[in-house]
């Protein structure tokens, strides 16, 4: 397959190469440098207050934060349910990507199985699509080796990021130059499914500590525990602080990766096909029941075995670069500009629709044993977010009482292109349908080169949609299509289905562009004992279809929030907050009228105690209920069918519906020491999300016909229609049970152009009404019952002084997968993945020595070998087997 030439690959040298990059970047800092970070005390070292210090860490315990206010803040006085996994956390339990860490935070979770294509995540049992990095949103998978923490907020989360998901979301801040301090890590890692990484983190302080520059580097030559899957990686991150002046810091970040997926087309369910095929676990339905052009006739969904969009090869780089400058004029008063510029492209090579297996010789079947029939689809992507934030801090006393003013304005343009393609005959334009592939030959291998000669890749006919004009067929019916003419630009032009099939993706450019306004007032009362947080946001923003010149969605939102922290005692605190948010509904997200969605909103209530105890114990206990209003949801093809069933002039609107849902739960976290040389974490949560009510939509007609006074069909000129000599009447129609006409195109029929209307236009009987989801379903995908739970103990003394020790528990109980079948068609359930606990072990050996500090750890992940069904709609792939992981670091 020939690369794309709009994505550079990744530059390939190996971890020896690797090595000995690291190696003599370290040498000149190790010769000067101890093992631990070596700071200047001849003078205090101011940072910028909008920047998180990690000075508060002690263990796997931290104490500030700046993810609600942006605001360095104590989290035991933000009245707010946050969890922090610093490095320490992600350093013990061997985590390479933020994904894996939201694994074991608190009620938190990924969605899917397959990391690397994950972009969404669960908290409370609700969705959330994005991750914040550095407070700005981040859309694809993070790396740790630019990591510096990873911070979960718990709960409606608008103050600072407006368009978001009542559950929770996560902001991770990449590593920050220090001023003062002098040091490097180098880290060589390698397990039994084949990694080979290597990272390296450096920090030098220059000019009387008035600049500070901090880099961070990853190398990964490694393939998965799935058969037929590698990962190339490379990437650079450099931040330079500098000082010019007293209070006025400067910081610019840069950040490049280039990544290279390969995949299996389908995951094989066992490597010897001796061994025969395992049929026994839960199937999901995708609506392809009697469907044969999908699939090739009725599926058995006990045969079904992996399906959808399982990438063969895939890549992905980004750049991101940022620009920070703050300033404090006076001694209350900060100001501080940011400006964050994200450029994600991804370009992947797939296996598009259904992956099926079937008995030998059925549906089509050409070989005498089980086969898979495969859509061979490309993709490519390019995403480009640039952000610009103002924000003031001032700091000033009313009354005896101290408090805090947090406000800015965000400027944020999000513009998204894409476009798909699939091959097409180069003699006729046929689509090609794909193949069979028997199920001997395990996974299937699809490149460019995979397709015979006398087919090519389609890039010229980009479907918009089936419109068909003429309903008494004396015109063709057809589409419009856009047909490029160079890379920027092109013409419409219409096709028929003799020349482009109708199965094609639309090309995609999209921009979203918001402005907001947001406060928050700190305010402390009774001698400290009494904190508030209040905050409100004002949020304007378009999404616009830039290549239809159509604006696609617009709406104003305002959010409120506001908590409070009590002092009980010395040691804890009383904490309660009421918090909103909003989530746009999408560019093409269109309800089955075909109208644009409304923003969902969120709000939630909380409440608990949050504790700071001796022996550096802390933690929080909460109990908490929210609500979302008007959340996007996409209904099954058969329900679809009933409320808007595809008529003469096909489907006018959209699978998506709006439905209110909630969750209630309680959470309860803690970090701590309870002995000397132990240190631990502990979380539990039990939640209950679910739909809170009906959504019933009216059974819709495709169009309007026309017709007499009588009620009888007519022409546009009114004039009757005959067949065979004979009036059509009333009585000739023919409507199913779903109310659609089914002989319409046979009895000539002439629609008027208008979308589905509420009333049989013939009969003028009204329709009736269809429940699309159903009140007191669980949201899905989610555990029940969440527990997590790591530790480490550290020998000082004695002959095994310097070994240390560790495991971690993750307990997932009641795993909601999501429902199949219809609610039309009576078969609606609920799937249940199984109840899942995975154990980890680590250990190892830390020396110092006089100028660096050698540390060798081991981790054993899935310590038991336990197998899991872990995905539920890009993948069913089992929980990875036992893997035995060992690094090597190197601090100067």
């Amino acid at each position: 397959m020939k690369p794309n030439p709009r994505l550079p690959r990744p530059h390939k040298f190996g971890l020896k190469s690797w090595l000995a990059i690291s190696a003599a970047i370290a040498a000149p800092f190790a010769v000067a440098q101890r093992g631990e970070p070596d700071i200047d005390d001849s003078e205090v070292i101011e940072m910028p207050v909008f920047q998180v210090s990690t000075e508060g860490d002690e263990g796997y315990r931290s104490s500030n934060t700046n993810s609600v206010t942006l605001v360095s803040t104590l989290i035991k006085d933000t009245p707010v349910s946050i969890e922090v996994m610093n490095q320490e956390v992600m350093r013990d339990l061997g985590l390479d990507d933020v994904n894996s860490v939201i694994d074991f935070a608190t009620n938190a979770g990924n969605n899917e199985g397959d990391a690397n294509l994950q972009r969404q995540m669960n908290f409370r049992g609700l969705t959330t699509r994005f991750m914040r990095r550095n407070n700005f949103i981040w859309y694809t998978k993070a790396d740790n080796f630019s990591t510096e923490r990873v911070e979960v907020v718990r709960g409606p989360a608008a103050l600072l990021y407006g368009d978001g998901e009542p559950g929770g979301l996560v902001n991770f801040t990449t590593k920050r130059p220090l001023l003062g301090a002098n040091f490097g890590e180098a880290v060589l890692t390698f397990d039994t499914n084949g990694q080979q990484r290597g990272t390296f983190d450096g920090n030098v302080t220059a000019l009387n500590n008035n600049v500070a520059l901090r880099f961070a580097g990853v190398y990964e030559d490694s393939n998965g525990w799935v058969d037929r899957t590698h990962l190339d990686k490379e990437g650079f991150f450099g931040s330079v602080l500098v000082k010019p002046i007293d209070k006025l810091f400067v910081r610019f970040d840069i950040e490049s990766v280039d990544t290279t997926n390969a995949h299996s087309s389908i995951i094989p369910l066992h490597d010897d096909p001796n061994d025969g095929l395992d049929y026994t676990r839960p199937i999901t339905d995708l609506g392809w029941v009697n469907n044969p052009d999908r699939a090739g006739g009725s599926i058995d969904y006990d045969r079904l075995t992996s399906f959808h969009s399982l990438f063969n090869n895939r890549q992905q780089n980004w750049d991101n670069y940022t620009v920070d400058v703050e300033y404090s004029p006076l001694e209350n008063l900060t100001l501080n500009y940011a400006y964050n510029n994200l450029d994600q492209t991804t370009d992947e090579k797939r296996l598009a629709d259904a992956i099926i297996a079937y008995g030998p010789g059925e549906n089509g079947n050409p070989f005498g044993e089980e086969a898979m029939k495969w859509t061979p689809d490309g993709f490519y992507s390019n995403n480009i977010m640039k952000t610009h934030r103002v924000t003031a801090a001032y700091s000033f006393e009313v009354a005896e009482t101290s408090h805090r003013l947090v406000g800015g304005f965000i400027d944020e343009s999000d513009a998204f292109t894409g476009w798909a393609q699939r091959p097409y005959d180069a003699d006729s334009n046929s689509y090609l349908e794909g193949g069979w592939s028997p199920m001997s030959q395990g996974p299937i291998p699809f490149t460019q080169g995979d397709i015979p000669d006398n087919y090519e890749w389609a890039n010229w006919y980009w479907g918009v949609g089936w419109q068909k004009v003429s309903p008494d067929r004396s015109e063709a019916q057809g589409f419009w299509h856009w047909k490029p003419a160079s890379d920027f630009g092109g013409v419409w032009d219409w096709a028929t289905p003799e020349i482009v099939p109708n199965n094609w993706f639309s090309p995609i450019d999209d921009v979203r562009l918001t402005q907001a306004y947001f406060g928050a007032l700190q305010s402390d009362f009774l001698d400290g004992k009494l904190k508030t947080l209040v905050g409100y946001r004002y949020d304007d923003y378009e999404k616009q279809n830039l290549r239809f010149g159509t604006l696609q969605d617009a709406a104003t939102e305002d959010s409120v929030n506001g908590g409070f922290t009590y002092q009980i005692t010395e040691n804890m605190n009383f904490y309660a907050n009421y918090s909103e948010t909003f989530k746009a509904a999408g560019s093409f997200r269109r309800d089955p009228y075909n109208q644009a969605l409304t923003p969902a909103i969120g709000s939630g209530i909380e409440g608990g105690l949050k504790f700071d105890f001796s022996r550096g114990w802390s933690g929080i206990l909460t109990y908490f209920d929210t609500a979302f209003d008007n959340d996007a949801v996409q209904v099954a093809g058969v329900d679809l069918d009933i409320i808007d069933p595809a008529g003469i002039n096909g489907r006018n609107g959209s699978n998506w519906v709006q439905a209110d849902s909630e969750s209630k739960g309680f959470e309860f976290q803690v970090v701590g020491s309870p002995m000397k040389n132990l240190t631990v974490s502990f979380g539990v949560a039990n939640t209950d999300a679910r739909t809170a009510s009906d959504s019933a939509y009216q059974i819709m007609f495709n169009d309007a016909y026309f017709a007499d006074l009588a009620g009888n069909p007519t022409d546009r000129e009114g004039n009757a229609l005959f067949v065979d000599g004979q009036q059509v009447t009333q009585g000739d129609i023919t409507i199913n049970e779903y109310g659609r006409i089914t002989n319409a195109g046979a009895l000539g029929l002439v629609g008027t152009g208008e979308r589905g209307l509420f009333t049989n236009q013939v009969t003028g009987q009204p329709t009736g009404m269809h429940n699309a989801v159903n009140g007191g379903e669980r949201t899905s995908p989610y555990a029940g019952f969440t527990s997590n739970f790591w530790g480490r103990y550290n020998f000082t003394e004695g002959k095994l002084k310097g070994f240390f020790v560790g495991s971690s528990v993750q307990v997932r109980l009641n795993n909601y997968a999501g429902y199949t079948g219809s609610v039309a068609a009576g078969d609606r359930t609920l799937h249940k993945r199984p109840d899942l606990t995975l154990v980890g072990l680590f250990g190892g050996y830390e020396h110092k020595f006089e100028k660096a500090t050698l540390r060798i750890q081991g981790n054993i992940e899935n310590l038991f070998d336990k197998e899991y069904e872990y995905g539920f709609v890009n993948a069913r792939w089992l929980q990875a087997p036992r893997t035995y992981r060992i690094s090597t670091s190197i601090k100067f």
